[in-house]
Order: C-alpha cells, then structure tokens, then sequence
C-alpha cells in the first residue's frame, strides 16, 4: 500500500495505539520513519522499536509505547511539513516548542535529528513533526513521580534529568516559568501567567 504522506500515517497510528493504551503498533517500515522513531527513543518517547518481517515477507516497524502512570509520554504529536506544504527553517528560527519542554524534529543535510540539536550545529531543515510529553499536561494536577534513580539538577535556565539511560536537558524560559526542589525533594515548577500561577510537581519514589 503506497501512503500519500507515510509520516502522517505513522503520526496517526501512534495516536490511535495511544488513544486505546496499546502497548505496541505497527507500522509500515521504511529508513525515513524508523530514523524518526531513532529520535523518540533517545529522547524517550517510545521504550523501543524493531524491524519485523509480516506474512508477504514485508518489513514493518513494531513501535514499544511508553507510559507513565498509565498515561501516554507523549502528550501530543502533530505533522508540521507535509507533503503539499513543507516548512523550512534556519538554523536560527528552529522553533522552540512548548518554551523548550517539548522538541521539533528535523530532518537536515546531517540527517535526522531535534531542534536542539540542530541549533548546536547550526543547521537548518525541514520540520518534519513536533512532540510534548505528559509533562506539560500535569500542569496543576496530581504529582507525578520519577524513578527515585533520576536526579535532577536547575542551572542557568536549564532543567536537566539524569538517569540510567542518560540524561535529558529541557531549556527553561525563565520569564515564564519558575524552577525549585521543594524539602521533599520534588521538582516544582511554578508557571506564571497574568495572574494565575501553577504548580507541577516531579516526586522520587
């Protein structure tokens, strides 16, 4: 089956695995979309995904979704160049998404790769799809914990997660947001907006 827009549809399906809490999707396999799903695994999106062979002898992609307290990680997930509309950007207009706690991936002469990166080789691209995790959606609701092995460190405007697979820096705007670890040792980020203020709330288990 030939897709008129083959990231579209792995976007689609990975919203719908999600809608219905799936633990895994199939997907249509090609270097492209599996270069996408390289990115959301090290940025940890997805927990894995692998290249399996169907009954025609035909390679999918079988996509290992992540959750979090029985939520989707990733919050939201939407298609941003498309096959009649492609949107370009320098390295400089790469733009940050949600204030930098979500990501923007790029497709550039360097090959596929965040928006992150791509500002720090001072590379433009295509913008191929932008992605926010729960994080963003936990704004003022219950705490959410992480793994009492993650430590977390606030510096010059940056938040950054270091676990056993790594570590995760998110760009804070400090105009908007406000970052501190309370007594109990949970990250709280008060977000100021006119005159409502939020709490978020990151707890060790």
């Amino acid at each position: 089956m030939t897709f008129i827009d083959p990231v579209g549809d792995m976007i689609t399906r990975i919203r719908n695995a999600q809608m219905r809490l799936l633990s895994s999707v199939i997907i249509p396999s090609s270097k492209f979309r599996a270069k996408i799903l390289e990115v959301l695994k090290q940025e940890g999106y997805i927990s894995d995904y692998k290249v399996l062979k169907d009954s025609s002898n035909k390679n999918n992609l079988s996509v290992n979704l992540k959750y979090n307290n029985g939520e989707p990680v990733i919050k939201e997930i939407k298609r941003i160049s498309k096959p009649g509309r492609r949107i370009y950007a320098s390295a400089d207009s790469i733009p940050k998404i949600q204030n930098g706690l979500g990501l923007a991936i790029v497709s550039t002469s360097k090959g596929i790769m965040t928006d992150n990166d791509a500002r720090n080789k001072n590379i433009g691209g295509e913008i191929i799809c932008r992605v926010f995790w729960f994080f963003m959606s936990k704004l003022g609701k219950k705490p959410i914990q992480i793994p009492k092995d993650t430590k977390v460190k606030i510096e010059s405007g940056k938040l950054t997660l270091t676990g056993p697979k790594g570590s995760k820096e998110l760009s804070i705007n400090e105009k908007i947001f406000s970052a501190t670890i309370s007594k109990e040792n949970n990250l709280v980020l008060d977000l100021i907006k006119k005159k409502w203020k939020y709490q978020y709330f990151m707890g060790h288990h």
